[in-house]
């Protein structure tokens, strides 16, 4: 699923000229091999298909998670770069409503994932005002805060406002850390409202 390819969110994304232009990456996401024992400890820290709304199911394919084609300034964040060990899942919204989220769960070395916070948020809101161009085809993107109760031990939350020919496609990000956990959640949608996210973000960090 290209859960992050912003010109896929648009029915004909068109050609512009804005710049400056920052390109997609093409390297595939890290992967890390887990032990039973570290799979037992980070796995029951993600959500399930049964926290969310009726009509929700979970991507089990096996590039579901991929950054592939994702602006590195949202790859970081999907990545929760700085954590040890990761584990995510991605989950799809009704049909009738096209929304999707992916979550991932890191383990940190003591006082990194604090760090890894203020990095991150620093790396998503350097694609503000840049055209994201794939395929030939461009997207400008805006990013802002969202203003969300303070969750954890150090985090931030940020929309990116995906817009091409007057239409916008969002994604919304968090990313929050609790002692030695941070989960990001990464959430795609064709609305700007942020309630059923923030209630999300709310779950995810009370499992942490």
């Amino acid at each position: 699923m290209a859960l992050f390819v912003a010109c896929g969110l648009f029915a004909g994304c068109g050609s512009s000229t804005s710049s400056p232009t920052t390109t997609a990456t093409t390297k595939p996401a890290p992967t890390t091999t887990l032990s039973p024992a570290e799979l037992a400890v980070l796995e029951p820290k993600l959500l399930t298909v049964a926290e969310f709304p009726a009509g929700w199911t979970l991507d089990s394919a096996p590039n579901a998670a991929s950054t592939k084609n994702t602006p590195t300034c949202v790859a970081d964040v999907v990545l929760a770069k700085g954590s040890d060990h990761r584990v995510d899942a991605v989950f799809l919204g009704p049909k009738s409503e096209p929304t999707a989220a992916l979550q991932t769960v890191g383990s940190f070395a003591p006082g990194r994932g604090a760090k890894s916070a203020s990095a991150l948020r620093a790396s998503f809101a350097s694609c503000n005002g840049r055209t994201l161009t794939q395929a030939g085809q461009s997207a400008r993107l805006t990013v802002s805060p969202i203003s969300m109760p303070t969750l954890g031990d150090a985090g931030f939350a940020s929309k990116m406002d995906i817009a091409n020919n007057g239409q916008h496609a969002y994604l919304d990000v968090f990313f929050g850390v609790k002692g030695a956990y941070g989960t990001s959640v990464s959430w795609r949608s064709g609305s700007s409202s942020t309630t059923l996210f923030e209630q999300m973000v709310a779950k995810a960090m009370a499992k942490l």
